[in-house]
């Protein structure tokens, strides 16, 4: 009854453990995937230089009450219908600003109306003596939310700026008043 008999293991027996290794090559991939694609999304969001500049040049726009520029800092998601709705009324080419100014505003999120309410000045009074001062740049990513310190006629209030790329160009989202 020899072949009854048990049979001993040599050393060379692959054991059922050694197929955890492989398990171990594709977690590390998945990780190493999903590190990527993070990475990539805080690579692809805006800078907090870009941050700084898209906001000056927002500042400039409303110093200067320029539809024009305010538009060209705005998202072009929104401010092309905008744009196109201004261009086809003929308001976009006119200087005085006063009739479009609370739409243009009100593309950006709305609130402003917050400044004309401190201050008592008109909307375009208010819109030329803006200083915006950004101060906490949040974390990168797709889009960068930027506190910020608004100051008119002395009256100080505080804002946040929502700037996200779109086509690799920083652009403002969206305004919020605190």
């Amino acid at each position: 009854m020899s072949h009854l008999k048990k049979q001993s293991r040599g050393g060379n027996v692959r054991r059922r453990g050694g197929r955890s290794s492989g398990h171990k090559g594709v977690l590390i991939a998945i990780v190493l995937i999903l590190v990527l694609v993070i990475g990539g999304g805080a690579l692809a969001g805006p800078t907090m230089g870009q941050c700084r500049e898209v906001i000056g040049d927002f500042q400039d726009a409303c110093n200067d009450l320029d539809a024009s520029e305010m538009l060209g800092v705005l998202k072009p998601t929104i401010a092309n219908p905008l744009r196109l709705a201004l261009f086809a009324g003929g308001a976009i080419t006119d200087t005085d600003t006063s009739e479009i100014l609370p739409q243009i505003l009100d593309a950006f999120g709305g609130g402003f109306s917050k400044i004309t309410d401190m201050t008592g000045m008109a909307i375009e009074e208010a819109m030329k003596q803006m200083k915006i001062r950004p101060y906490l740049y949040g974390f990168p990513g797709p889009s960068r939310k930027v506190r910020c310190k608004v100051t008119v006629a002395g009256m100080e209030m505080y804002m946040k700026i929502t700037v996200k790329r779109y086509h690799f160009e920083p652009y403002i989202a969206k305004v919020q008043f605190d």
